[in-house]
């Protein structure tokens, strides 16, 4: 599996737990869990995901608490901050060099030594 629809989860609206872990996934469509609001753990590890997958799926998931994002594609760390619950976040193997979003007035961007 390397795409998913949109609405491929619309249906499970009282999902907890979602694991597509090393499936090759490249993209994520927008609005992706919007119907999924009880979920809590996401692991989205070892596929390619990029930021832009990030920012457009990430929507009505005030549950989050956990989110795994460990061995993708990632080169900054952005679209996030409607996770208000979000206790726990892996993003280990990643190229990250940025946190925060551009153009916010808090100092919220950090330079991250690439990983070796």
């Amino acid at each position: 599996m390397t795409t998913l629809s949109a609405s491929t989860f619309s249906t499970l609206t009282q999902l907890e737990s979602l694991w597509i872990t090393d499936c090759g996934l490249s993209s994520l469509p927008k609005l992706l869990f919007c119907y999924n609001s009880s979920l809590k753990n996401l692991h989205l590890s070892g596929n390619r995901l990029t930021n832009s997958d990030i920012e457009a799926a990430f929507e009505n998931l005030d549950s989050l608490r956990q989110l795994w994002l460990n061995d993708n594609r990632l080169d900054s760390l952005r679209g996030l901050s409607n996770l208000v619950n979000l206790k726990s976040l892996w993003l280990c193997r990643n190229k990250i060099e940025r946190i925060g979003e551009k153009g916010r007035s808090e100092p919220t961007t950090s330079f991250i030594p690439p990983w070796p």
